[in-house]
């Protein structure tokens, strides 16, 4: 057996080379497999890890080593203060996407009683963080990985948000005559090249859910074109994109003939989110 110290020394200098965090990392999967509090990793420092908590951290050491995000291996993570379960059949949910739920509140003035599609919905993040901002709207993520699905309804009765809904459905498909005030999503927006140029850690996730053809437009150009069918007159649609593509989106935007088209920067002020409006 080896000590708190002990184990904390030996994971940081297997994770320092994957992560700018190594301690950090190191004491979260100590907390995960141990329970114990950060206090008492502090306190107790000459505390003894038993033999089988040894075992799985070290496998959870292994997977971290070759890059699996720490969100996969703790089967969990943080997106606008909800703690939602992840799985590798959806994205990680991003600090970048909480600007989009920011840019839905805003444009929405905190009206009530209000129709919200969320297209691509993965863990179910975005439509989960309007739920809970706006108990009187009614709001529909969908997704067409099932598995996806079921876990963003998991993750709606663990948090007991009850004004939303899932459903399976490519994009459009499954919903038939139905308008919205608002239609956002965080679709694929990768080119196949991007996706080589990346770090790692992203091959651990669906590729599906992070590359789109032409040239990382298809998606978007096919949400921007169809969208319309489905807003009420001076309804928004709100589109994340990648930090090089606002002005490839804008067009798009303006080529469906969206009104008040506006790209809006993220925290690391890179241009991210899109937003124009249907006005007949």
């Amino acid at each position: 057996m080896v000590t708190i110290s002990e184990w904390l020394f030996y994971a940081k200098n297997r994770l320092k080379y994957i992560t700018n965090s190594p301690q950090k990392e190191s004491e979260i999967l100590l907390k995960k497999i141990t329970g114990i509090s950060q206090l008492h990793i502090i306190a107790f420092q000459e505390k003894k890890i038993n033999y089988k908590q040894i075992k799985k951290l070290e496998k959870f050491l292994y997977r971290r080593e070759i890059g699996e995000p720490l969100e996969y291996i703790l089967k969990e993570c943080e997106f606008w203060s909800l703690n939602l379960k992840v799985s590798n059949c959806t994205l990680i949910p991003r600090i970048e996407s909480e600007c989009l739920v920011e840019q839905c509140l805003y444009y929405l003035d905190n009206k009530k009683f209000l129709k919200i599609l969320d297209l691509g919905t993965g863990t179910g993040a975005i439509a989960l963080a309007l739920a809970s901002e706006q108990k009187t709207w009614n709001i529909t993520g969908v997704d067409y990985i099932l598995n996806a699905i079921y876990l963003a309804y998991k993750n709606s009765k663990r948090l007991k948000i009850n004004n939303v809904k899932f459903i399976y459905s490519n994009w459009f498909s499954s919903l038939k005559n139905i308008k919205y005030n608002l239609i956002v999503s965080n679709p694929p927006y990768l080119s196949l090249n991007d996706f080589f140029l990346y770090k790692k850690f992203i091959y651990f996730e669906p590729i599906s859910s992070l590359v789109s053809k032409k040239n990382g437009f298809q998606d978007i150009f096919f949400i921007c074109k169809n969208s319309k069918k489905y807003l009420f007159n001076y309804g928004w649609l709100i589109i994340e994109h990648g930090w090089k593509q606002g002005k490839v989106v804008r067009k798009i935007f303006l080529y469906f003939n969206f009104k008040n088209i506006k790209t809006i920067y993220d925290y690391n002020h890179n241009e991210r989110i899109t937003v124009g409006q249907f006005i007949i």
